[in-house]
């Protein structure tokens, strides 16, 4: 039994120190891969560091496409095989990937203790946020009959344990900063997943509003999404749905749609008589394709209504004086129809508005029409020192699934200035004194006797587009 556990200590060593070394071994106990000899393509062209990056990358690469996550041919696989045994053959190209590998080992052990508290809080967020998800869906699928107390009890209990936790990771990264890193690193990687797999990046911001959209939806009240062109307000009304309903949302065709074209248009059927076919606003409120259905097909949707502040005064009124008394659970009589029905569960209206301005021409909204709405302010994404959002989705944007980004680091990355402070620090449970190296992020260097701006272009392209959206905020 001691020897078993030996082995296996020396196999999860050996992992570590040589991931890919391994990974040929055991390809090499499989006759067909054992076969395939190394690629006789030129990469001398290549620095050892850019041969290196290409090994790691190759090899990430051919781990998704062996277990399934990414689909490739014989072909396609085999080449893949062959270029990394090309790789990894070259000494320089070797040398240099077992160091950084060494490198980010030794980076890891520093932090061990931090970073397997740092992974605690991660998933202990991710729980909490699918508590506080989960907790919200039970109260919106109540709206008609009223919480009980548990429900709010449960519900408000998700929220501050989600904020607890929250914080908890914020202290502990501010007094790790080596921790900082590779934090950063791992929440690019995530984004990155995120954008691939959602066309959506689920920043602190934007999480932030979605759960403000589920706490007014609880209020039973439609809701009013204010804010500029391309802050996100569909998408966020398409996931709110999706976590209190568990189904995609409705959404109006735009602005030149009549109210009572978005309940039902008549059909006839097939021996002649007259029915009504439901449409975006209809089919949520009762659940129902057709007024031929005796009973609704599901609990109904939410509905998003994008520009409804271009829509003409008397028209935004009439709409909010039959949504606002659709209450769930209430019995009214639809118009156009004149079906008598319930008023299904998850029955919601999202109306959506980009802000008057010199940009845009818009109907003012009466305040009878605002008082009964639940109200959302819908932002871009920040872009400060301690929240670079949109910089951070443009990171994200460009880099690969195995987590490269093919470009000059120079053209990427912030600009600081560091310096050497005197600071008193807790060590053994005493406070020491310690000269430690503190960073200070500038937007701007003097280059001889010129002021310029300061960081790669991605970072200064950021900046620019934080100032952009402000002119239109």
């Amino acid at each position: 039994m001691e020897k078993l556990k030996l082995n296996r200590e020396k196999g999860r060593e050996a992992t570590k120190q040589d991931p890919v070394g391994l990974f040929l071994k055991q390809l090499e106990q499989n006759t067909k891969l054992a076969d395939i000899k190394p690629s006789k393509t030129d990469l001398s062209y290549l620095s050892p560091e850019q041969r290196a990056e290409s090994l790691w990358a190759t090899f990430q690469n051919l781990k998704g496409l062996i277990s399934g996550r990414k689909k490739g041919d014989e072909t396609r696989f085999n080449l893949t095989v062959s270029i990394l045994k090309k790789l990894y053959e070259d000494e320089e190209t070797q040398a240099v990937y077992l160091k950084a590998n060494q490198e980010h080992l030794q980076e890891i052990d520093s932090i061990n203790g931090d970073y397997e508290k740092y992974q605690a809080l991660d998933r202990q967020i991710k729980e909490a946020r699918a508590a506080f998800d989960a907790s919200a869906k039970n109260m919106f699928t109540k709206r008609g009959e009223g919480a009980d107390e548990v429900d709010i009890l449960i519900f408000e209990t998700n929220q501050r344990q989600l904020e607890i936790t929250r914080r908890q990771l914020e202290e502990l990264i501010s007094e790790k900063p080596e921790l900082g890193g590779l934090v950063e690193y791992e929440t690019l990687r995530n984004y990155s997943a995120q954008l691939r797999k959602e066309n959506f990046i689920w920043s602190p911001s934007r999480r932030k509003l979605l759960e403000e959209i589920e706490m007014a939806a609880l209020s039973g009240k439609p809701i009013l999404l204010s804010g500029e062109s391309g802050t996100g307000k569909t998408r966020l009304v398409e996931q709110a749905s999706l976590v209190l309903t568990g189904r995609i949302n409705n959404e109006t065709p735009g602005k030149d749609v009549r109210f009572q074209d978005l309940i039902a248009k008549p059909k006839i059927s097939v021996d002649g008589a007259t029915y009504y076919e439901y449409k975006e606003i209809g089919e949520a409120v009762t659940g129902k394709d057709t007024t031929l259905e005796r009973q609704p097909q599901h609990d109904g949707r939410i509905v998003a209504d994008d520009e409804f502040n271009l829509l003409p005064t008397t028209e935004q009124t009439e709409r909010l004086a039959r949504i606002a008394t659709w209450t769930p659970g209430k019995r009214v009589r639809m118009p156009v129809t004149n079906e008598e029905v319930t008023i299904a569960p998850n029955f919601l209206y999202c109306a959506m508005v980009n802000l008057a301005s010199e940009r845009y021409d818009r109907k003012k909204i009466p305040p009878e029409v605002l008082r009964k709405f639940a109200k959302a302010d819908v932002d871009y994404p920040e872009q400060t020192s301690s929240g670079p959002e949109i910089y951070e989705m443009m990171l994200a944007a460009l880099m690969y699934e195995n987590g490269r980004v093919r470009a000059a680091k120079e053209e990427l990355e912030p600009f600081y200035e560091y310096r050497e402070e005197a600071r008193s620090v807790k060590k053994d449970g005493e406070t020491v004194k310690r000269t430690v190296r503190v960073r200070e992020l500038k937007n701007q260097k003097q280059e001889g006797t010129k002021t310029i701006p300061a960081g790669g272009f991605l970072w200064r392209l950021a900046g620019v587009i934080n100032e952009l959206n402000k002119s239109f905020s």
